[in-house]
């Protein structure tokens, strides 16, 4: 989340297409998990190695703006869900971060400029 948000900054946009790298990953954490994994294990080796995380979020970034294209040409790949006051089940406050990622992190980082935490 946190490396969303400073490629959004360098860039000095939010990336386009509602699909964003937060919400790919908190779709299915597996293949991210492993990614970090792998780095973990090769940093523990005595090397830095972070190909596979390179490639899994070149994978979701192109995937996002994909999405932003086929918005662009009427085409829609994304899964509908109902609003949040629809649903009936109750949920906790990690799935209320995972589920609005991009939301949160602005949060934070508000907070952390304001409070002047932010060392940026």
């Amino acid at each position: 989340m946190l490396s969303y948000m400073v490629l959004c900054g360098r860039l000095r946009q939010i990336l386009p297409g509602t699909r964003t790298i937060p919400e790919q990953i908190s779709e299915d954490k597996g293949p991210y998990y492993a990614a970090l994994e792998a780095a973990d294990k090769c940093y523990k080796g005595g090397a830095v190695d972070v190909s596979k995380m390179e490639a899994l979020l070149e994978g979701y970034l192109a995937a996002q703006l994909v999405d932003l294209h086929d918005q662009a040409n009427g085409r829609s790949n994304t899964v509908s869900t109902p609003p949040a006051e629809v649903t009936t089940e109750k949920r906790g406050f990690f799935d209320a971060v995972e589920s609005k990622p991009v939301l949160i992190g602005a949060l934070v980082a508000i907070v952390l400029a304001i409070t002047g935490l932010y060392f940026g």
